[in-house]
């Protein structure tokens, strides 16, 4: 559940980036300048979360956004960071099942010319289960042997340059 004060943050940055708040069903637009003074926030600020929390945020929209202040305040919500750029987001805490994958906006994706994302490889479990394929492997082991220690040479030749 985001806290009152997690909610106010979010709100700033908005503001911040120019989006106003509707309130009372758009009846009202609040856009605050400036959001912050010195080391607060600003008396317009202020006044603009004073005139949201006297309705408990109820009506009140950020442009840009579907949810309510309201539902914001609630336990379904929580306010995280953007994994992109940091900037402090709402989402459900009770996600959906049928979420859409992060690469939904992306429109070059998926590309099967650029490595897929995964987990970390520890290069000595992968190269000591292909040197087991091997070592099973009827014909040719000592060339692919050969071939697979000047591999893990290169690998670690790169990581003790760095």
């Amino acid at each position: 559940m985001a806290s009152p004060n997690e909610v106010k943050i979010y709100l700033a940055y908005w503001f911040q980036l120019g989006k106003p708040v509707h309130i009372n069903n758009r009846q009202i637009t609040h856009r605050p300048s400036p959001v912050l003074e010195g080391n607060q926030f600003s008396r317009a600020f202020q006044d603009c979360w004073q005139a949201i929390m006297s309705v408990g945020g109820r009506d009140c929209y950020l442009d840009g956004s579907q949810e309510t202040i309201e539902q914001l305040l609630s336990p379904a919500w929580e306010i995280t960071d953007c994994a992109r750029c940091s900037i402090p987001t709402a989402m459900q805490t009770v996600m959906p099942v049928a979420q859409l994958c992060p690469c939904g906006d992306i429109d070059t994706w998926p590309n099967d010319e650029l490595p897929a994302p995964h987990m970390p490889i520890n290069n000595n479990e992968h190269f000591g289960r292909l040197k087991t394929r091997l070592d099973e492997h009827p014909r040719g082991e000592h060339q692919l042997k050969r071939n697979v220690n000047a591999q893990k040479a290169a690998i670690n030749n790169q990581h003790s340059e760095n």
